[in-house]
């Protein structure tokens, strides 16, 4: 479950990769789960 929708990505387009690449397991951790999360301050 994606609680406070810090990511771009739908669950239908998080489904649809992981249908696509047979993912059977996805996990977020880390620093996606905190509210001061940035995905622009990557690298």
């Amino acid at each position: 479950m994606i609680g406070k929708q810090q990511i771009q990505q739908s669950m239908a387009e998080i489904m649809a990769f992981c249908h696509k690449w047979r993912v059977t397991e996805f996990s977020l951790f880390g620093s996606v789960l905190r509210d001061d999360f940035n995905d622009s301050e990557r690298y």
